[in-house]
Order: structure tokens, then C-alpha cells, then sequence
């Protein structure tokens, strides 16, 4: 997908560590995918292998790609999204890979990227454990989620995030 707008590049700057990860993982499937067929004219065994082993990397790298779409399909309106990215009330938080809009929480993780539109957030809760604050929301369905956690020298950015999701309550 080609970026067009400057709230697609806020979208894929936030997701860039992740996109990187991915395509690393693209490539070394691929490598493997073409071990395999290398390896096959010498040793069928490590030769199926290493087939065996690029399949279940092709997999999984598949899966997380449908997972990131399947994220931002909860959007909905793609346009109206990438708007308020770059609206000026929308706030970023490079420290914890997090941006809050009038309507959404954007956040993209190691493992995982989350949109989630703030009318499915029933309660936003902080939480201190071990000298640590944590900020937890709770969906419709009870569901609690981890959006930001934050030391004493976070505390800054943290409270930043706290203050932009209680103006709206």
C-alpha cells in the first residue's frame, strides 16, 4: 500500500518497528523456503526440514500481517482515521508507541497492534504496582487492557495520557 497522506505516514510510523520485524521474518522464510529446495538435491531429510520450517514461518508471518489488517479494518472509515492522526488535538506518545484521537487509541506494541475506538472503552483505570503506573482500560465486555505503563521517569508522558483521556469523560 502505497502512503498517499500524512496520516497514513503517522499510521506507519507508529507501526514501523513492527512492519521492520515482519519483513525480517518474510526474509528469513523465504531463506528457508529456498534452503529446503537446496538441500533437497544433497539430504531429502534436511531438505523437508527446512521446508517444514519455512512453511510454519510463512504461516505465522501470514497470520500477523491479516492480524495488523484485521486491526485496522476496526477503523472503519480508513480516510477519517488517518484525519484525526494528524488532527492537532490528537495526541502522540513516541515512548509508548501511543496515539490518542477524538475518537480511537492507537497503539502498536512489540507484539501486537491495537485500535481501539474510545466508545468501546467503559472505564479507564490507573493502577500502581511495585512503584509502576499502570494504565488499564476496560472494554464493553469487561475485557481489561494494558494501554500504557510508566516508571517514575515516564511519569511526565504518562500523566500527558491520562489528562487527554479524562478531558473527554
Amino acid at each position: 500500500m502505497a502512503i498517499q497522506t500524512a496520516g497514513e505516514q503517522k499510521y506507519y510510523d507508529l507501526i514501523e518497528e513492527k512492519a521492520k520485524k515482519m519483513r525480517t521474518a518474510m526474509i528469513i522464510w523465504i531463506s528457508f523456503l529456498a534452503l529446503a529446495l537446496i538441500s533437497v538435491f544433497s539430504n531429502i531429510l534436511l531438505g523437508a526440514v527446512f521446508g517444514a520450517l519455512g512453511v510454519f514461518l510463512a504461516v505465522r508471518n501470514r497470520k500477523e500481517q491479516k492480524e495488523m489488517d484485521k486491526e485496522l479494518e476496526r477503523a472503519g472509515d480508513k480516510t477519517e482515521f488517518f484525519n484525526q492522526l494528524i488532527a492537532p488535538d490528537a495526541l502522540e506518545v513516541p515512548d509508548f508507541q501511543l496515539i490518542v484521537t477524538r475518537d480511537y487509541i492507537v497503539q502498536c506494541t512489540k507484539e501486537k497492534l491495537y485500535i481501539r475506538p474510545r466508545s468501546e472503552i467503559k472505564s479507564k483505570d490507573i493502577a500502581t504496582e511495585k512503584g509502576t503506573k499502570v494504565l488499564i482500560l476496560t472494554d464493553q465486555n469487561g475485557i481489561r487492557h494494558e494501554a500504557a505503563r510508566a516508571k517514575k521517569k515516564d511519569a511526565a508522558a504518562f500523566d500527558k495520557i491520562c489528562r487527554a483521556l479524562q478531558a473527554e469523560e
